[in-house]
């Protein structure tokens, strides 16, 4: 049947389906999923995928962090307020259930009142639910809310980081008068996987924030403490892929 198929066209489209093609491809794929039997595919998956989802959702957490934070108007598509593993049109099209969502962030927000700090670390291990990107939402558009100036007229500074694993980190500052918010996000989490030395690489300051020492972060409430024109990134981001810091005038005592 394969190889029949392969002397014909093996494509299939909207315009123009090949209706035998499509069935062989999913008898395949039934047949790579079957959990009836043993399975020698899925048990060498499951364990590769897992750990790409967990990269992944961390990945997805730097990407949500830049959109509300960036220069621009951010845009949220309706129900990927949690993770939305949906393709193109018609598939993101389902309705979305607002009521789960509703009680879901009404238990983060308690969380994150209780004990930021242990609410995220235990959000980011359980990361399947969801509830580490909404919070993250949450507080992002929260500030958005308590700071609008920022966001719409602030400036944006590139904080260019240096060492030896400069390209694993973006970094930037947006102001607006006294308000700053200075935004850290990790690339190529993998890389972490093998080497967890962030030594000798660090985060420049933005000139108009350097009379400012304690910072707090707006995700885990820790506080950073700059002693001179930059900061590592370890102290920054500790086990975090992102952090989103304001000026700390409560001194070292973290949050």
């Amino acid at each position: 049947m394969v190889k029949s198929m392969r002397e014909a066209h093996l494509r299939s489209s909207w315009a123009s389906p090949d209706t035998a093609y499509e069935e062989v491809m999913l008898g395949f794929v039934r047949d790579a999923l079957d959990i009836s039997r043993p399975n020698a595919f899925l048990n060498a998956f499951f364990p590769f995928q897992e750990r790409i989802a967990r990269h992944g959702s961390r990945n997805s957490i730097v990407q949500t962090t830049l959109k509300l934070t960036l220069p621009g108007v951010p845009d949220i598509y309706q129900g990927a307020e949690l993770w939305d593993l949906s393709l193109v049109d018609p598939d993101n099209r389902r309705p979305v259930d607002y009521q789960s969502r509703i009680e879901l962030l009404g238990q983060v927000s308690a969380q994150l009142r209780r004990d930021r700090h242990t609410a995220m670390h235990d959000m980011l291990e359980e990361w399947q639910d969801g509830r580490a990107k909404l919070s993250v939402i949450a507080t992002l558009l929260g500030h958005r809310r308590d700071h609008p100036k920022l966001f719409a007229e602030g400036s944006y500074e590139p904080l260019i980081a240096t060492g030896a694993k400069a390209d694993q980190i973006c970094a930037f500052a947006r102001r607006y008068q006294e308000n700053v918010l200075i935004v850290v996000a990790l690339r190529f989490p993998l890389r972490l996987e093998t080497d967890h030395d962030w030594t000798g690489t660090e985060i420049p300051w933005p000139q108009a924030a350097v009379n400012q020492t304690h910072w707090r972060d707006l995700f885990g409430g820790r506080v950073v403490e700059r002693h001179r024109a930059g900061v590592g990134v370890e102290a920054v981001l500790g086990n975090m892929p992102v952090a989103a810091l304001v000026p700390d005038n409560r001194g070292h005592r973290e949050a």
